[in-house]
């Protein structure tokens, strides 16, 4: 004879208050006495989160196509000259180029102090800047090139300086 009882047979009072092995409730029984608020409580969170995941996917790969500011040199130097909302500074050919038209006698345009910047930010060198400068009227359209990126303009002192920056193509 053992010591240890059977508890498959024994009754709540001779198995120590401990439910029997096999109950009479079937499961589907227990899930229909569930409250229905109690039921699955994982799946609003899981739902909630796989759906971020997905817009979060679409969303980085719709931006993966759009070019963001900062992403050429010429928006980051507008940006870092604060100039992104002059319409003297005009962004073109998707990021590629940018035109400037600075201030004239007689023609509204950006101040010299803020096309310096643009330009210092760039890094033009000093002997496309010195062109720049002694630029006359009656030269015409003159240009200058360093590392990937070439400058052409013309000047009047009516008008001002019309410059075009573009990446270059080589």
């Amino acid at each position: 004879m053992s010591a240890i009882p059977d508890m498959s047979t024994a009754g709540p009072e001779e198995a120590g208050n401990a439910e029997p092995f096999h109950s009479s409730t079937s499961v589907g029984e227990q899930h229909a006495a569930t409250p229905p608020e109690h039921r699955r409580k994982w799946v609003r969170p899981v739902a909630i989160g796989a759906g971020g995941m997905v817009l979060g996917v679409l969303r980085g790969v719709g931006f993966a196509q759009i070019k963001l500011p900062g992403s050429t040199p010429f928006s980051a130097a507008l940006e870092k000259c604060e100039v992104t909302d002059s319409s003297y500074f005009r962004s073109g050919d998707e990021g590629m180029s940018l035109t400037i038209r600075s201030k004239g006698k007689e023609d509204p345009g950006a101040n010299m102090t803020d096309v310096a910047c643009v330009l210092r930010a760039l890094e033009v060198p000093d002997s496309v800047v010195s062109k720049m400068d002694s630029t006359r009227a009656l030269d015409g359209r003159q240009s200058g090139r360093w590392k990937n990126l070439e400058a052409s303009w013309t000047y009047h002192p009516d008008s001002g300086m019309n410059l075009l920056l573009e990446v270059a193509h080589d």
